[in-house]
């Protein structure tokens, strides 16, 4: 979902006057671990069995929201850190797994991975059918059946694409983002 909220975020922007070479000159501080957060998120669904392995989701989440904290000045941030605690809160409420609502076991395109999560075989999620506002940070939305890839969606999950798209038309929209060059320039003027 947030490869998309980034293409339609380009989208607004282009369509919007944004200047995409804005997006040259970003900054953030230490993006590098967002990439390192989001592969041990991931790590579970590769490696199971193993239930040290949840931790390793609450290392990587932990290190995208000190991203997202060190970076809290730049537009879309304040959402993406707001959509963030809310998916942190629902893992750790939940034994450090994220819960799915089981209504999606009747949808075709989920029937596979319910059955799975039903069956305890992927260790980062838990089916969920016990209410409450803790199953309710969960995995409780889906994307609509004439989408080309199915989801499963959290309410934090849509508040970080809203931020992520944010991000990205603000910053395309910033006048002052261009940088001076760095080309040493001469202010003298001759006298004659």
């Amino acid at each position: 979902m947030f490869i998309e909220a980034m293409i339609i975020g380009l989208i607004i922007s282009f369509l919007r006057g944004g200047r995409m070479d804005n997006l040259n000159y970003l900054e953030i501080k230490a993006w590098y671990l967002i990439i390192f957060g989001m592969g041990l998120q991931l790590l579970p669904v590769f490696i199971s069995g193993y239930t040290f392995i949840l931790y390793f989701q609450m290392i990587g989440i932990i290190f995208v929201l000190t991203v997202i904290i060190m970076n809290i000045k730049l537009k879309g941030f304040w959402l993406m850190l707001i959509g963030g605690m809310l998916n942190f809160t629902a893992v750790v409420l939940n034994h450090f797994k994220m819960p799915v609502n089981p209504v999606f076991i009747e949808n075709n395109n989920f029937s596979g991975f319910m059955d799975t999560v039903v069956d305890g075989e992927i260790v980062n999620y838990i089916a969920n059918s016990v209410g409450g506002w803790s199953a309710i940070l969960g995995k409780i939305m889906m994307t609509p059946s004439w989408y080309p890839f199915p989801r499963l969606l959290s309410i934090g999950d849509v508040i970080i694409s809203l931020g992520i798209m944010w991000f990205i038309y603000g910053e395309s929209k910033n006048k002052n983002l261009h940088r001076k060059s760095k080309m040493v320039q001469y202010t003298y003027k001759s006298r004659i």
